[in-house]
């Protein structure tokens, strides 16, 4: 088994936190971690670290790097341009497939943080040996009652209980305006950003979906070199035919998940997950603090910051220069 960790979309969210042209994966979450740092540490709990790779794109390869302490170059997988995790997959699959033929792959999105009860021990190997029967299996989390989302699966039969885990067939995968008309019987849940499968099946299944030949050169040319690679993304991209590609229902099953997993979604979501007082601050570094609330201090220099009475504000000060930003939420 192997584990694949693909980085998000950058986001505006964050600022100057996470500069908007960054990928939310490398959000910081104290001065030496990110949310990528905290997802590899997860999957390294099940995973070691030779058989754990990254997708990332070149620009974001030395930050990758010092991330993650003690993985090997080899394993950072360099894609030429982020367009979506649908495309950063197949990319991955491509290149892991070619390495390890028929391989077991669990890819991760890193977006999300891992509870610490959160354990994937419950359910990796039975997961495991269900995608050695061809199944690809995207775990999920029911939904609550009048929660909406922008991608859920509808739920039906159990197909299969393996080692006490319950496999569920999935009906249909419904966008939003679907999700609102929920049925009186039958399960809908939220995806969460693991996917699970061999990877001939993946390429068997991802080929038969992309759209306008995606990447038919990672598809249909062993051989095919950097350059030709290149060259597809930028097809891609000027034909803006690089949404979020889906598999077929009929090759996916889906397990209820029992612990949610945290996601940075806003400024109240950080707070909620970082801070470690009442009054919700997040301050880290050489800061001396007095009646502060609701801020975030990242202070990476060594000289002292003095922080008296402040309220709803983002400072982050790094070789001398700070950047303020108040909070509106």
């Amino acid at each position: 088994m192997r584990a694949v960790i693909i980085l998000d979309s950058p986001s505006d969210k964050f600022e100057p936190l996470a500069p908007k042209n960054k990928s939310i994966s490398l959000l910081p979450t104290n001065l030496k971690s990110n949310l990528l740092s905290m997802m590899f540490s997860s999957v390294n709990s099940y995973f070691s670290k030779d058989k754990i790779y990254v997708v990332c794109q070149k620009e974001e390869y030395s930050e990758v790097k010092d991330s993650l302490e003690g993985v090997s170059e080899e394993n950072i997988l360099v894609e030429p341009k982020r367009l979506s995790f649908s495309i950063s997959l197949i990319f991955a699959n491509r290149i892991i497939g070619k390495l390890f033929p028929k391989s077991t792959v669990f890819y991760f999105r890193a977006n999300f943080i891992f509870p610490v009860e959160f354990k994937m021990s419950k359910w990796i190997i039975s997961v495991s040996e269900m995608t050695n029967k061809g199944w690809i299996v995207e775990p999920s989390i029911l939904l609550d009652k009048g929660v909406i989302e922008k991608r859920c699966f509808d739920a039906g039969r159990i197909v299969s209980i393996n080692k006490g885990v319950e496999y569920y067939e999935v009906n249909e995968i419904l966008d939003e305006n679907q999700t609102k008309k929920r049925k009186i019987f039958g399960k809908q849940s939220k995806t969460i950003g693991i996917l699970c499968g061999k990877t001939d099946l993946f390429e068997q299944y991802l080929s038969a979906s992309y759209k306008s030949n995606v990447l038919s050169t990672m598809f249909k040319d062993e051989n095919a070199n950097w350059e030709e690679i290149v060259e597809a993304y930028k097809k891609l991209e000027i034909a803006a035919d690089y949404s979020e590609i889906g598999l077929s229902v009929k090759n996916i099953l889906t397990i209820f998940l029992d612990i949610k997993p945290y996601y940075l979604d806003n400024w109240n979501a950080y707070f909620e997950r970082f801070s470690v007082d009442n009054r919700k601050n997040v301050i880290f570094g050489n800061v001396k603090e007095s009646l502060c609330k609701r801020t975030i201090c990242y202070n990476y220099d060594r000289e002292e910051m003095t922080l008296d009475s402040v309220e709803n504000l983002v400072i982050v000060k790094k070789d001398g220069k700070a950047a303020i930003k108040y909070i509106y939420q």
